[in-house]
């Protein structure tokens, strides 16, 4: 998984409550996660959401990523502390730019026409 985003608020109840995530609720298998950020609000019956990834019973890998911190959003892996070379947990989202997630991108075939995201209309960066 890698460019990619989410942002707005979500709420989650029921038996699943607690693995509510900003890109993946459930990781099962062996994931990577590069490029990405999520500045979602999470409201949940129980437990808390995540940053990045939210139940993980398989491996993942985390690549220059970011997440809106809060109380709801402890970690960017669920039940993981955050490693600060793969991950940057924000405090507003006015820290994430287009700047930084192109800057990112690197070593992919067609490297320039990756370099897409730009800013959008309520601040925060977006892939075009």
């Amino acid at each position: 998984i890698s460019n990619c985003f989410n942002v707005g608020k979500f709420s989650s109840v029921g038996r699943f409550s607690g693995e509510a995530a900003g890109i993946l609720a459930i990781n099962k298998g062996t994931t990577t996660i590069s490029n990405c950020y999520s500045i979602h609000e999470v409201e949940l019956k129980t437990g808390n959401g995540q940053g990045i990834v939210g139940s993980n019973s398989g491996t993942v890998t985390i690549n220059k990523c970011y997440y809106l911190k809060s109380t709801n959003i402890p970690f960017a892996i669920s039940g993981q502390e955050d490693d600060p070379l793969a991950v940057t947990a924000l405090t507003t989202t006015s820290e994430i730019t287009s700047e930084i997630l192109n800057a990112n991108i690197s070593t992919i075939e067609h490297e320039d026409e990756w370099k897409a995201w730009k800013a959008g209309e309520k601040g925060y960066p977006v892939f075009e």
